[in-house]
């Protein structure tokens, strides 16, 4: 019966139009809870406890924080969808928390690390799609751009009188215009000029279509293999990267701007990389000079 049911809740999720990577996490933590169950002799759905859900979040497998937040979510709706489909009363497994995952650091490159790539992408511009790869590590490493903000650019988007190209973020039809460096626009006119793009993509693949997310980061992995650099080298590093630097040197208002964050909260990642606007705090900090006397902090 339960294993039913795991595959009504299944169909159900595509017939909701949950996003893939949502019916990809279900059939897989289902299983996982499939496979707990076999183990504890459990066939009906109204046989498991709130004490199975919590030993199957936090002893049945030896998995990251990451993984426990999936199933708890994956737990959330199919235990919803058991109570619409009145298999059981109520859902059991609202009451499970969700663990708190530490945030990291974005990682960024250093001017060095970042100079060493541009050049070693720069000696292969004369190349086959050796100028669009250059092109594109300056869109991301400068501009901060996405990789589906990449992959989306149109030939008009590029306006090379005014320096400036029309970008498009992620979940908004809305273009917004940002300025470029004269290097990225000069890129820019050699490539279009090069290629006689008038209209359409701006970036192709071999088979004359509009380039891929997954060409581009397929791109970024095999080229980690020829950098010497001690990070692995993936398209949203240079996106941390401009935003560092850039918080550096302009502020979080205009980085905000350039980064097309929403939410202020986002650029605010990066205030952390700013050593220099904290030195500065630190030393107008009213007990910066506070003292305790010879007994106490005494080298």
């Amino acid at each position: 019966m339960l294993t039913q049911l795991i595959a009504d809740f299944i169909e159900y999720t595509e017939h909701v139009n949950f996003k893939t990577r949502s019916q990809d996490a279900a059939k897989s933590r289902l299983k996982q809870l499939a496979a707990y169950c076999d183990s504890q002799n459990i066939q009906n759905a109204n046989d498991i406890t709130f004490q199975h859900l919590l030993q199957f979040i936090t002893e049945f497998g030896y998995d990251s924080v990451h993984v426990k937040k999936s199933k708890i979510w994956v737990l959330h709706q199919f235990f919803h969808f058991l109570t619409l489909k009145k298999v059981i009363p109520q859902n059991i497994a609202l009451p499970l928390p969700y663990p708190k995952v530490g945030k990291k650091e974005p990682m960024f490159l250093s001017v060095d690390e970042f100079n060493h790539i541009l050049k070693h992408v720069a000696q292969k511009a004369d190349k086959h799609a050796g100028l669009r790869n250059l092109i594109i590590i300056m869109l991301m490493g400068f501009l901060g751009l996405r990789v589906t903000s990449v992959t989306l650019l149109d030939v008009d988007d590029v306006d090379i009188k005014n320096n400036t190209i029309r970008v498009i973020e992620k979940a908004t039809i809305y273009k917004r215009v940002m300025p470029m460096p004269e290097i990225l626009t000069s890129c820019l006119a050699l490539f279009i000029q090069q290629h006689s793009l008038k209209s359409g993509p701006l970036f192709l693949s071999k088979r004359n279509k509009r380039i891929s997310d997954c060409t581009i980061q397929q791109w970024f992995k095999n080229m980690t293999d020829e950098l010497n650099i001690n990070k692995p080298v993936h398209p949203h590093l240079f996106r941390h990267t401009a935003a560092t630097w850039l918080n550096k040197t302009a502020g979080t208002s205009i980085t905000q701007f350039v980064l097309g964050h929403s939410r202020r909260a986002n650029t605010d990642l990066y205030a952390h990389l700013n050593p220099d606007v904290y030195a500065t705090y630190m030393k107008k900090h009213p007990y910066m000079n506070i003292t305790f006397g010879d007994s106490i902090c005494k080298n």
